[in-house]
């Protein structure tokens, strides 16, 4: 199974919990992180990445890390929570990064996932 991360300001990258003794996915997560050039950052146009591979690392994968760290955040139950409402709300319309963010604020009122929102998302 997989392994959520924490992300100082620093980005300095942290596994937080491993629910197996397999560390492939963290040092797969450690490695991706590092080869981000100046950001951590998801939600940019295709056109700022310098390749192809880079958008992948950056949207695909970072994607995965950030909403993994979220649910670590969060906990499973409030996450859960939260993306059922996001698609109640969404599901026939067109919704925005911001619009998942205010979600996730709404589910998470002390706020532990900031940190990991600003890492990952530019506002």
């Amino acid at each position: 199974m997989a392994a959520a991360v924490k992300l100082d300001k620093s980005n300095k990258v942290t596994p937080v919990k491993t629910w197996n003794s397999e560390d492939a996915y963290d040092k797969y997560t450690e490695s991706t992180l590092k080869s981000y050039k100046d950001s951590y950052y998801i939600n940019l146009p295709y056109d700022s990445f310098s390749s192809d591979d880079s958008y992948t690392e950056h949207v695909y994968d970072g994607g995965c890390i950030f909403v993994s760290a979220l649910r670590e955040e969060m906990g499973s139950v409030a996450f859960d929570n939260a993306l059922k409402d996001y698609y109640k709300t969404y599901k026939y319309g067109i919704a925005t990064t911001d619009d998942f963010v205010s979600m996730i604020r709404k589910y998470d009122p002390t706020g532990k996932t900031q940190d990991t929102i600003d890492i990952f998302i530019k506002q």
